[in-house]
């Protein structure tokens, strides 16, 4: 494959599609790339993203350290997360994270990886993917909701949860089953992973102005500090954002027992306020101020994907349309980083050729799946944990935790638990999952 000829469509402008064209852009110079995004700018819906050492590293590693650090959060107090049991009138902190956090607005986040994006990189905006059809060894071709097409050598789907590349996948996969012969339950199986699932989580978010909070309560913790506001069932976690001119708040509701369904209906939608307080009645005051503050939010469906493979033929998924997952080891923007700098490294081989292209995207599912669904099984946990429905106090009721029965000792434990969780992300390097797969691939080809 002439490098000269290699073609890439990435398909989703937000945070993934992005990094993967500014990873792309560090590597590899004789490409071209389009990308293509379904609005009519880039944006990100969200709010805040948190940021550990590992992928702030990756970060570090693409060149962005000195534009994002313009645009984080500032913390007066430190930047450990305190933990609060606040599900009841007089809340306390009972622990805090082993390691700082850097937290920042996601348009931000996206705004500065769009600056670091190539100038002769092509985006086109209202772009939205209705199918392709890859059949080799002629060009993929990506059909659009406004009747155009375009070609391209590799399909890169980084569209987010309700992602399209990866409903054409699994749809395709399904229907080739059965032409094959195979079983309606197999084929049923792919049809199952073109869909997201709700993980039973529904988040409330806002941003809170600095000065709100400041009129509100002048020492309020989450002025200066991530706080963690934890309960039964319920959370509220709270940042400073953008220079600490606003906080980021998300108050979840816990239904642990309707993990799995499916949603129909719009993922978010607006929530009246009262609507929302009426999930934290009895709350500490520190936690009600901020339910107070947030005001008329925004109301998420927490909707996950997981499937058996990232990739299919000449196209693979990256970020959400991959692995989305629920958001409490704040690594999910980070995952679709390490996917973006992994599969730039593999498709800037010198030995990337139409014959060895099938080869680099087995790897990257190979070296990448079990990274980023290990990362959704902690997710999972420390969600369990933060609801306290973890080792220590899954016993315990609702009704028992707004008494204030549990423990300091159980308490303690859902500090250990979560410190347990999440070392992996104080601790590891993304860029040895980058090395390993270029020594696979290497390897497979005879090479080393």
């Amino acid at each position: 494959m002439p490098s000269q000829h290699l073609r890439i469509a990435i398909v989703g402008g937000g945070i993934g599609g992005v990094a993967f064209a500014v990873a792309l852009s560090r590597v590899k110079r004789d490409v071209v790339v389009d990308i293509y995004e379904s609005k009519q700018t880039y944006s990100e819906i969200g709010a805040g993203v948190g940021m550990w050492p590992r992928v702030w590293e990756t970060m570090r590693a693409l060149g962005l350290e000195e534009g994002l650090k313009r645009e984080l959060g500032a913390f007066p107090g430190g930047g450990k997360f305190q933990y609060r049991k606040s599900d009841q009138r007089e809340g306390f902190t009972f622990g805090s994270s082993s390691v700082e956090v850097q937290t920042i607005h996601r348009a931000d986040l996206l705004k500065v990886l769009v600056q670091n994006t190539p100038s002769n990189y092509n985006t086109h905006f209202s772009k939205r993917l209705m199918s392709y059809v890859d059949k080799a060894p002629g060009p993929i071709i990506l059909k659009f909701s406004d009747g155009t097409t375009a070609t391209c050598d590799i399909l890169v789907g980084a569209d987010g949860i309700n992602s399209s590349v990866r409903e054409n996948m699994y749809n395709s996969l399904a229907t080739s089953a059965e032409s094959r012969g195979s079983s309606k339950a197999k084929a049923d199986q792919f049809r199952r992973h073109a869909s997201a699932r709700w993980s039973g989580q529904t988040i409330y978010r806002s941003i809170i102005p600095k000065e709100a909070l400041t009129s509100f309560q002048h020492d309020h913790p989450s002025l200066s500090m991530p706080v963690e506001y934890m309960g039964k069932d319920r959370m509220i976690l709270t940042y400073p954002i953008s220079q600490g001119k606003g906080v980021n708040a998300a108050a979840i509701v816990f239904k642990h027992h309707r993990a799995g369904e499916l949603h129909d209906g719009p993922q978010v939608i607006e929530a009246d306020n009262r609507e929302l307080a009426g999930h934290f009645l009895g709350w500490e005051p520190a936690a009600q101020s901020i339910i107070r503050l947030m005001g008329r939010s925004s109301r998420w469906r927490v909707n996950t994907v997981i499937v058996p493979s990232f990739v299919s033929g000449r196209v693979a998924l990256l970020g959400d349309a991959a692995h989305a997952m629920e958001p409490f080891q704040a690594s999910g923007a980070g995952q679709a980083v390490e996917d973006a700098v992994v599969l730039a490294c593999l498709l800037s081989q010198e030995e990337l050729s139409p014959r060895t292209l099938p080869l680099a995207l087995q790897v990257y599912d190979e070296v990448r799946r079990p990274i980023a669904q290990e990362v959704q099984r902690r997710s999972l946990e420390a969600g369990k944990a933060f609801s306290f429905n973890g080792r220590s106090m899954s016993g315990v009721s609702r009704e028992e935790s707004a008494m204030g029965s549990a423990s300091l000792e159980a308490l303690q434990d859902v500090n250990r638990e979560l410190d347990e969780i999440s070392h992996w992300t104080w601790t590891s390097v993304a860029a040895e999952d980058r090395d390993t797969a270029i020594r696979l691939f290497r390897q497979r080809l005879g090479l080393a």
